[in-house]
């Protein structure tokens, strides 16, 4: 795209989408997970396999996956959001891990709404979104130009959309008849990630764009970097990755409030309890007014939905930092969420687990083993609880660092992460107040509907 007006060029061979529109259908394609190519073809095909065995990739990949499905179910039919594949693609000079993640288009959203949910992308952001802007912003502290931003073509007529990210782009100022270009380059930090790599990546990923203008390479080190032919190849598909859940229809639906905690994964929640034949209503665990009466919302919020269960979800900080959250917490573990049927059961998700733990005495801190986000774990249980006539073992996704790491007066700990104790789950000895540490909604939980299932099986 050239603005000979603004003086302003910009050249992009993106292979990343944001957004495909077509036919009420949308489909994004985040990239996380890079490998170099190399000259040898055996040396090639090992560096293809170590990217797919990478478990610091890996937990790249699918927090952005998570975070993609949730933004996706923000603007989509509730339940329709699917992760429907997984491939490899081998370009030119580097191997991408590379999802596509697709929904249909609610009848009250329209494609603005789309990439208003969408952009920026996943994959420039981080997660949870909010914040990791926030921290963006607070550390680079000057505009970035079109890197990272979005161009495509919006066809209203055929009513379609194709947007990419810009990415692997060359962005040229002209003035005083002197052009100047700039091309920029980053990558994805997880806890395990290697300073030294990341920048080793970056080059990697500007290579193929300096080489083309310049017939540069992005540093000395990059001066053997093969340009090879391009290929793709899918490594599991819809079926293969997560089996389909038959949405459950119920004469009546049972009423989910959910808590959101300015989380990303709010949404997938969301979309896991309407599969499972119930009506979600979402409301903030956070007050703008300091100063509300915290325990009048609670009960307003009760008396406006009449709810049959309340799902307090994940989020970043501690439960602290979320004034309705600690106080829908605390109101459960003092017998205090009632309704005309009694005891109103209650379940914690991540940070919501932590909430009703920490209102029954235990204490929060840091785990001693380091955060864990993005990778599944080892999960064993005692069969009580929500894990009743389940196996006594599962894999679970962990997005966490801090842990409950003692005992309260009333949650009994049902589940712990293999190998390390650390406390997974917990369920209160008289009140259906029931927590996990995990996220049973994610991609990477397999058997994670099982156990909202089985806490709304108390809902009646």
């Amino acid at each position: 795209m050239r603005s000979p007006d603004l003086g302003w060029t910009i050249v992009s061979a993106s292979p990343e989408q944001l957004l495909s529109f077509r036919n009420g259908k949308i489909t994004t394609s985040p990239i996380k997970g890079t490998a170099p190519r190399r000259a040898l073809e055996t040396e090639d095909q090992r560096g293809k396999e170590d990217l797919i065995e990478s478990k610091k990739d890996l937990a790249e990949h699918m927090m952005l996956v998570d975070l993609e499905r949730h933004d996706l179910s923000s603007v989509c039919i509730p339940g329709s959001v699917k992760w429907a594949e997984f491939r490899i693609e081998s370009h030119p000079n580097v191997h991408h891990l590379v999802s596509e993640v697709s929904g249909e288009l609610k009848p009250s959203c329209c494609v603005t709404s789309a990439i208003s949910s969408l952009f920026p992308g996943g994959s420039i952001t981080g997660c949870p979104k909010v914040m990791s802007m926030a921290i963006i912003n607070h550390l680079e502290r000057m505009p970035r130009g079109a890197w990272t931003g979005s161009i495509g073509h919006i066809h209203k007529l055929n009513n379609l959309v194709e947007l990419n990210i810009l990415i692997r782009t060359l962005e040229v100022h002209e003035k005083a008849g002197v052009r100047t270009g700039r091309v920029m380059a980053g990558g994805g930090i997880v806890h395990s990630s290697n300073p030294e790599l990341e920048a080793q990546e970056a080059e990697w990923k500007a290579d193929a764009v300096l080489r083309a203008a310049w017939n540069v390479p992005a540093s000395i080190s990059n001066d053997t970097l093969p340009s090879l032919s391009m290929s793709s190849k899918t490594l599991a598909r819809q079926s293969e990755i997560r089996p389909n859940i038959a949405r459950k229809e119920k004469s009546r639906k049972k009423k989910i409030i959910l808590i959101d905690n300015m989380d990303s994964f709010t949404h997938n929640i969301r979309d896991a309890i309407v599969k499972l034949g119930c009506e979600v209503m979402i409301e903030n665990g956070w007050s703008s007014h300091p100063d509300e009466d915290v325990a009048m919302w609670v009960s307003d919020v009760i008396d406006k939905h009449s709810p049959d269960g309340i799902v307090i979800g994940p989020g970043p900080s501690r439960p602290e930092s979320y004034n309705r959250t600690t106080a829908l917490a605390n109101m459960g573990i003092n017998g205090e969420l009632i309704s005309g049927k009694g005891q109103i059961p209650l379940l914690g998700i991540c940070l919501g687990h932590q909430a009703i733990c920490l209102a029954d005495g235990s204490n929060l801190t840091r785990s001693p083993n380091g955060p864990v986000h993005g990778s599944p774990v080892s999960v064993e249980n005692d069969g009580t609880g929500l894990f009743s006539e389940l196996a006594e073992e599962h894999s679970m996704m962990r997005y966490n660092s801090l842990v409950i790491l003692d005992v309260g007066e009333s949650m009994v700990p049902n589940a712990w992460e293999g190998g390390t104790g650390l406390i997974m789950g917990a369920r209160h000895r008289y009140y259906p107040i029931h927590g996990v540490q995990f996220h049973p909604e994610s991609a990477g939980s397999p058997d994670g509907m099982s156990i909202i299932e089985n806490f709304l099986s108390l809902c009646d």
